[in-house]
């Protein structure tokens, strides 16, 4: 299998003049002395043109406050990675079975191998890492260590809004952060105070979202047929979906909202269209991405201070937190009773490798 080494790019939006009609510019690093919202974008943001999609997108949600916050969003070169090993490579790390993929476990295994063998931690994700995550913990030309209390308020000034693959993107920053301010020498506690000064908002996320290391919230449908989570609450949630009303689920530090279905079109379920464009959605589907907004916009409103609990980033118009954990608390109760009520099952391979 031939190797070609992955890529990353990271642009920021800045005024359009005659000589940048697009309003973007390529960046190396970022500011880490004023707020920013950073987009990953879904797997098929291979260019400037649909990482600025995103960024139009952000701006149209935050409104007046996106003149407070800077804008950044990634496009991908993957090289000779394949994304869909990549996550079931996440997914297995973390312990799940890895069930109804959509490419043979014998491809996937020789594409986690040649991954493994060509870029143990992906090139992309490293040169993320040192554009948007280092600058926060170094200072000066030699790039001295900082402290942990001056790096967790800068920290607090980075959220990120990841679709799809971005979510991947986000789950595997969080591990190499962490594994590189331990070999700086932060302690454990130190490494996840800053961390949880980093917000997520992700939609449609295909990762893990249990334990994340930055403070993350998800928002998606059961009915998402790309969102494969490989374990039993997403397979009881697809296949119970017409029960699930607007909840939350913050089991494992989760932070999920979902509905059975939010969009009018079934084969926008994995889209964040819904975003901008309400009118795509259906009535559960409107409270979700109501809460999805308000938790932007919340976010990028409450940088560089202590993050707000949960339910303060999600509240706002067309959001009743207290219904939404009501929901979730009889939905998951409700699925607990039948998995433990189901006649037992010859086991499956599991996929472990």
């Amino acid at each position: 299998m031939e190797y070609k080494p992955s890529n990353a790019h990271v642009i920021k939006s800045v005024q359009k003049t005659s000589e940048n009609e697009y309003g973007v510019i390529d960046v190396d690093a970022i500011d880490i002395h004023r707020p920013c919202i950073v987009v990953l974008g879904g797997e098929l943001t291979d260019n400037p043109r649909f990482a600025n999609h995103y960024i139009k997108q952000i701006k149209q949600v935050l409104g007046e406050y996106s003149n407070i916050t800077d804008i950044y969003s990634i496009y991908y070169n993957f090289g000779s990675r394949d994304t869909d090993s990549e996550r079931v490579n996440i997914f297995r790390k973390a312990g799940h079975r890895i069930r109804n993929t959509t490419k043979s476990i014998q491809e996937i295994n020789a594409n986690i191998d040649h991954m493994s063998a060509t870029e143990p931690t992906p090139q992309y994700i490293k040169q993320l890492y040192n554009i948007l995550l280092n600058p926060i913990l170094v200072s000066g030309a030699n790039g001295t260590r900082v402290p942990a209390s001056t790096v967790a308020q800068r920290a607090s000034n980075i959220r990120f809004y990841a679709h799809s693959h971005g979510a991947a993107v986000a789950t595997m920053l969080g591990e190499y952060m962490a594994k590189q301010m331990k070999s700086m020498g932060y302690s454990a506690n130190e490494i996840r105070n800053v961390q949880k000064n980093i917000i997520v908002i992700q939609h449609g996320p295909i990762t893990t979202l249990e334990h994340p290391r930055f403070t993350t919230l998800s928002f998606a449908s059961a009915s998402d047929t790309k969102m494969n989570l490989h374990n039993r609450f997403s397979e009881y949630a697809a296949d119970n979906s017409f029960d699930l009303f607007p909840s939350y689920f913050p089991q494992g530090g989760a932070h999920l909202f979902a509905a059975g279905e939010i969009s009018t079109f079934i084969t926008k379920e994995h889209d964040n269209e819904g975003l901008t464009k309400p009118e795509t959605l259906t009535e559960d589907g409107q409270i979700i991405l109501s809460a999805e907004r308000n938790a932007i916009v919340n976010a990028v409103r409450g940088a560089g201070k202590p993050v707000p609990a949960i339910r303060d980033l999600v509240s706002g118009p067309g959001v009743n937190f207290d219904m939404l954990a009501a929901n979730g608390d009889w939905f998951y109760k409700n699925m607990l009773v039948d998995i433990k009520n189901q006649p037992k099952q010859i086991p499956t391979h599991d996929y472990q490798k």
